[in-house]
């Protein structure tokens, strides 16, 4: 795991540069829908944040077993599952394809696989033998190949991000040795980063930890702040460049924060919003994985998710 975290930006340089080819009318489309659950819906997520002010057409990354209602023949449907076999994806699969909806399909193989061909859609192989949470970077680089295929997003070429990632994993390092023995709470101003760290917190480290996102924890969660305390740490994602109401609304909490916990702020740079994102994200993935081998924990097993999966499987 340790290997794949730190050749997380080689495996997205690695799928970005095969080419993508969709049929002609796939460029026409009102809307896109990216069906996922996990990993595979996250990318989405980082799509949505990094290139929010660019796209003009509306985005939904859909973790469900049903595509939403609106969902039809003018919407492009991303479906993206890296074992080729979550359920919930392939459920949203079927009725894309039942919908007559433009429709791609992510995966390294499973049902999604036989079903692409069988449907003749187009579907970006990945690389097998990977675990789901690890797969990201793949999962990722393929959805950003499908949109850069469609001309609606341009991918940078991560400069600042190839230089900095001996500092990133050091940087997780120490970060361990801070929130060690409390409860993370990761605040962002983009949802995915923080829901990423969440839950790699959660897989990896086998932690309780919780994502908030600014400005709406100021319209809720501040109210129980009252109650933290040097069991719980707070993670600030900030970005090298913010703008004014940002830098305001960490610097304000900053200041109430410190009076009952600990916070710590995490500066994600680049030259791109999805490059400072990134960062933000592999930081996490090194934290979640330091993490587990501090209290010798197995970062590889998901116990409690095989047991849901198999029951409801059988059910």
């Amino acid at each position: 795991m340790l290997a794949d975290i730190r050749n997380s930006l080689k495996y997205v340089k690695d799928v970005l540069s095969s080419d993508v080819k969709l049929p002609a009318d796939y460029r026409q489309f009102s809307n896109i829908v990216i069906c996922g659950m996990g990993g595979s819906a996250i990318s989405g997520d980082v799509i949505k944040d990094s290139f929010k002010d660019a796209l003009h057409v509306p985005i939904e990354v859909s973790r469900n077993h049903k595509l939403p209602g609106y969902a039809g023949s003018n919407t492009l449907v991303i479906a993206a599952s890296y074992s080729g076999n979550t359920w919930e994806t392939l459920a949203q699969l079927e009725q894309a394809v039942k919908r007559k909806c433009k429709t791609v399909c992510i995966t390294s193989g499973g049902k999604m696989r036989e079903l692409a061909v069988k449907k003749k859609l187009p579907c970006v192989k990945l690389n097998e033998g990977l675990m789901p949470r690890v797969a990201f970077p793949y999962l990722l680089a393929a959805s950003l190949s499908v949109f850069e295929s469609l001309k609606l997003v341009k991918v940078p070429e991560f400069r600042t991000l190839s230089k900095n990632m001996n500092r990133i994993e050091n940087e997780a390092k120490q970060l361990v040795d801070k929130i060690n023995g409390t409860m993370p709470i990761i605040v962002s101003h983009y949802p995915s980063p923080a829901l990423r760290f969440k839950t790699q917190l959660n897989e990896n480290s086998k932690l309780l930890a919780k994502d908030e996102i600014l400005p709406e924890i100021h319209h809720n969660d501040v109210e129980s702040w009252h109650r933290l305390d040097s069991n719980f740490s707070v993670i600030f994602l900030r970005e090298s460049h913010e703008d004014r109401d940002v830098k305001n609304s960490f610097d304000v909490d900053k200041k109430l924060l410190s009076k009952r916990t600990g916070v710590h702020e995490v500066f994600g740079e680049g030259e791109t919003r999805l490059e400072r994102i990134l960062h933000m994200i592999i930081l996490g993935d090194f934290v979640s994985y330091y993490m587990a081998e501090k209290n010798s924990i197995d970062p590889y097993g998901t116990s409690m998710i095989d047991h849901i999966k198999d029951y409801l499987a059988t059910h």
